[in-house]
This record gives C-alpha cells, sequence and structure tokens, in this order.
C-alpha cells in the first residue's frame, strides 16, 4: 500500500511537473522584439549665389532660437494619425531626437552652408547680431521608401 502511494505520489509530480513546462511554454514570447528603426535629418546641400565682393554687402552674424515645436513634436516618437485629432505612436520606429531639436541643428548646418552668413550663434549669446530667428515646426509628414525617406514640413520663421 505504501509503495502504491508513493507510485502515486511520483505520477502526480510528473504530470505536476510536464503541465508546469508546458505553462511556462506559452508564457516565452512567440519572437524576439525586432531592433527600432531610429531617423534623423540631415541638412539639405543647398547654397544661394555668393556676395559679390566688389558690393558693399558682407556676410551677417545671425541669432537663432531653439525651435518649438506644435504639440505631437515634442517627443522621439514616430506618430501617424489614422484619421483627424488622433496620434499614436509607431512600435518599432523613433526619431534620434526631438523633431524640434533635429530641425534646430538642420537649420543651423544650412545657414552656415550660405556666403552670405559669417555664423550662427545661440539665443544666450551677447555678440552684435544682424538678424534673430526663431522658428516653430508646425506639421511634418515622413515618407519612407525603403532606407531613405524624404521630410516634408511646415515651419514658420521670423
Amino acid at each position: 500500500m505504501r509503495q502504491l502511494n508513493s507510485i502515486k505520489t511520483i505520477a502526480s509530480l510528473t504530470m505536476l511537473s510536464i503541465f508546469s513546462a508546458t505553462l511556462a511554454g506559452c508564457s516565452l514570447p512567440i519572437r524576439a522584439p525586432e531592433q527600432q528603426n531610429v531617423f534623423r535629418f540631415n541638412s539639405p546641400d543647398i547654397q544661394t549665389p555668393a556676395i559679390d565682393s566688389t558690393s558693399s554687402e558682407t556676410a551677417f552674424l545671425i541669432q537663432m532660437r531653439t525651435p518649438r515645436a506644435a504639440e505631437g513634436f515634442n517627443t522621439q516618437s514616430m506618430m501617424y494619425s489614422r484619421d483627424a485629432l488622433n496620434l499614436a505612436p509607431y512600435r518599432d520606429s523613433r526619431w534620434l531626437a526631438t523633431p524640434a531639436h533635429m530641425l534646430g541643428d538642420v537649420i543651423e548646418q544650412t545657414l552656415l552652408k550660405q556666403p552670405w552668413v559669417a555664423g550662427v550663434v545661440p539665443n544666450s549669446a551677447n555678440a552684435p547680431v544682424a538678424a534673430n530667428l526663431s522658428c516653430r515646426l508646425i506639421r511634418l509628414e515622413h515618407d519612407i521608401d525603403g532606407a531613405t525617406g524624404k521630410a516634408h514640413l511646415v515651419m514658420s520663421c521670423l
């Protein structure tokens, strides 16, 4: 009788172990999470005509304030919209930094490529500047085609 109870106990423990292992297997992820895609902006290779050295025009020093952004662009999450007034983040894609921060770098790099710009200084600089630039990102759309993409944006700069 005692041997019968120990066989039942071993059988019960074996069944319990198999059942536990089966349930534990169900809790594992179905597949490994995919690596996130990270996007950034590159400055365009745009250059305006050079200043004629015979004229009295000189290059300007520009003071640039940190760009501001409309709602939805103050995050590194890339957002999409299926309907009006409703934004949701993509699961596997994000910006390298917030779009306004990246656009500030792109604007500065693009301005520095212009022959009529002597330099770009931050808002906190106490330098004598010819112009103050303040930009606000209003709309941003990113079209992805394979490994490349194009950003279409609406900004207001004063």
